[in-house]
C-alpha cells in the first residue's frame, strides 16, 4: 500500500521532524491535540493497463494482470499560523514531488504534485484563532 511508503518519507523528512509535526494515517482522536499535523488517504486508485490481450500493431503484452497502478493521494496539513503552514507545505511539496525509490517495502514509480487549496477555520475549540489548513494532492505510480 503507497500509504506505507507515503507515511516513511514524511515521517523522515528533517524539516517536517524540527515542527514537531505528527502525521497521521486517516483519522485518529489525538489529532484534536496536536498544534501542527498532517493527515492523508487515499482519494482512489487507477490500473494502468498493462494486461494481456491486443495491442496496436504487433505489440504483445506480457502479464495477465495491471503491474502498476496510479494511486491519488489527499494530503492535510493543518497549522496553528500562517508560518508553520506555510513551511509544512513547502516540506511536504519537497518531500514528495518527483521522489521515487522503495519505502517501507513498497516500490514507488514516481509521485506527482498535482495542486492544492489552503482556508482558514475558526474553531473556538482549537484555539482563539482557529486553525489553518493546506490541501495538497498528489498522483502516485506504485508497482504492484
Amino acid at each position: 500500500m503507497v500509504e506505507k511508503a507515503i507515511f516513511e518519507i514524511l515521517s523522515n523528512d528533517i524539516t517536517l521532524g524540527g515542527l514537531n509535526v505528527k502525521t497521521f494515517f486517516g483519522v485518529y482522536p489525538e489529532i484534536l491535540l496536536q498544534k501542527n499535523y498532517i493527515v492523508f488517504n487515499r482519494m482512489g486508485t487507477e490500473p494502468y493497463d498493462t494486461k494481456t490481450g491486443y495491442a496496436v500493431g504487433n505489440i504483445t503484452l506480457k502479464s495477465g494482470k495491471s503491474t502498476l497502478d496510479k494511486v491519488n493521494i489527499n494530503i492535510n496539513m493543518f497549522a496553528s499560523d500562517t508560518e508553520a503552514l506555510v513551511t509544512m507545505s513547502k516540506a511536504v511539496r519537497n518531500a514528495l514531488d518527483r521522489t521515487s525509490g522503495v519505502f517501507n517495502g513498497i516500490k514507488v514509480q514516481s509521485i506527482q504534485y498535482d495542486g492544492e487549496s489552503n482556508s482558514f477555520d475558526f474553531n473556538d475549540s482549537y484555539n482563539k484563532k482557529g486553525i489553518y489548513q493546506d490541501n495538497q494532492i498528489y498522483s502516485c505510480r506504485v508497482e504492484i
